[in-house]
């Protein structure tokens, strides 16, 4: 959760897997039996779930009478945040070209899928700080919201992680520990409070899906002279993040670095099940200093990106409940779905990176949609222009399209 747009517990609920009663118990047993006997008289409101109708005037407002605090630029029309950037002269540089493409592609919401699920214990130890042992990627960020949720000063709290099964950009939010010390607080006892599976998926973050439409001019000799690229993100019923982190993205120096991949792939004719016979990536690191773990990032991240790519998709049904929230129902990939990749790296040297060494992070999964999208069209003759390439959409394409 966040301060500027979220409370502890809401008497409104925007999305189904919001938290709106808080059961405290001394077993599990017993606190999922007093959550059954919660009754809840709801008063159902309007709703809206693609973020192109929810920017329309008259579209249903998520959130209302929001001061300037909250940080959501638009509320009335659901914009969270608008930035726009123009380098050069976009009009002349479409002006300049031969030929002009065009084009919108669609991302999906995904789940992180990291296998140990969001959760925290807190108690108050001997030297009267509250300590909270959780899962997460950023414990001082966590210990400086619950010291401004709860009016205490820092150094009362103490945010430690021991380690962490996975997160992958999931576990930078507060989502279990405030409640946590809420009723550490209140009830003087250590509290636990750890997610199932369902509620991971239904209750914490995703990868927001995409609406991405890019227009491009060339010459003829394959000079780009324009590029013109809208982007849609859908954040949900809450924004997660802050405003100026987003717009400082924009200013933050970028080096020179390149990644690049490509695939090479067979698709059945019959069953549209794509098979990778082969996978490279190159990627610019700069100075290399621990070549196995960097090499184990660009794996790591290759698996997700085909994962997202072939088989990940959360399905909501017409009243925004998620239908498949387990991994019986949500497929990742296994080890026998991701192919050995060659990997290389460049042989570059960073100026402002320590010892010439630039960041890998979650890179290696840029490049991985496009270019098993170019590999597929290259096999079939079909383009897809969403995700995922799953068999059953690909019987589709190849069908209808002769």
């Amino acid at each position: 959760m966040d301060p500027d747009d979220t409370c502890l517990l809401d008497n409104v609920v925007r999305f189904v897997g919001q938290r709106v009663v808080a059961v405290v118990a001394e077993s599990e047993g017993t606190a999922e039996e007093a959550c059954r006997l919660v009754q809840i008289d709801y008063e159902v409101l309007p709703a809206v779930f693609d973020p192109e109708e929810a920017m329309k005037d008259g579209a249903p407002v998520i959130h209302t009478g929001l001061r300037a605090e909250s940080r959501i630029e638009d509320a009335e029309h659901n914009v969270f945040l608008r930035i726009a950037n123009e380098v050069g002269n976009v009009d002349e540089g479409f002006a300049e070209a031969d030929a002009i493409s065009e084009g919108t592609y669609y991302s999906t919401k995904v789940q992180h899928a990291h296998l140990e699920t969001h959760g925290s214990i807190v108690w108050q130890g001997d030297d009267g700080r509250y300590h909270v042992r959780t899962s997460t990627q950023t414990p001082h960020l966590t210990k400086n919201k619950l010291a401004y949720l709860f009016g205490l000063f820092p150094h009362q709290i103490h945010v430690f992680s021991e380690r962490v099964g996975g997160g992958f950009g999931a576990k930078q939010e507060v989502l279990t520990e405030d409640l946590c010390l809420f009723a550490a607080i209140q009830t003087c006892r250590p509290v636990k409070w750890e997610f199932t599976r369902a509620e991971e998926f239904s209750a914490s973050v995703s990868r927001h899906p995409m609406k991405v439409t890019i227009k491009l001019g060339a010459r003829k000799d394959g000079t780009l002279t324009a590029m013109e690229i809208r982007t849609v993100s859908d954040t949900g019923a809450l924004a997660r993040g802050k405003l100026n982190v987003a717009r400082k993205a924009y200013g933050t120096p970028r080096s020179t670095a390149f990644l690049v991949h490509g695939f090479r792939v067979a698709v059945h004719g019959v069953t549209g099940e794509i098979r990778i016979l082969q996978s490279v990536q190159a990627y610019d690191a700069g100075t290399v200093l621990n070549p196995m773990q960097a090499r184990g990032q660009l794996e790591g991240g290759i698996a997700q990106g085909i994962g997202i790519c072939l088989f990940e998709r959360m399905v909501f049904d017409e009243k925004g409940v998620l239908t498949n929230p387990n991994f019986r129902n949500y497929r990742i990939p296994a080890f026998v779905d991701i192919p050995r990749s060659e990997i290389y790296f460049a042989k570059t040297h960073d100026a402002f990176g320590p010892m010439g060494a630039k960041p890998v992070g979650e890179a290696p999964i840029i490049p991985i949609a496009g270019a098993l999208g170019n590999a597929v069209a290259d096999a079939t003759g079909v383009r897809l222009t969403s995700l995922p390439f799953s068999a059953d959409r690909i019987y589709a394409e190849i069908a209808s399209a002769g």
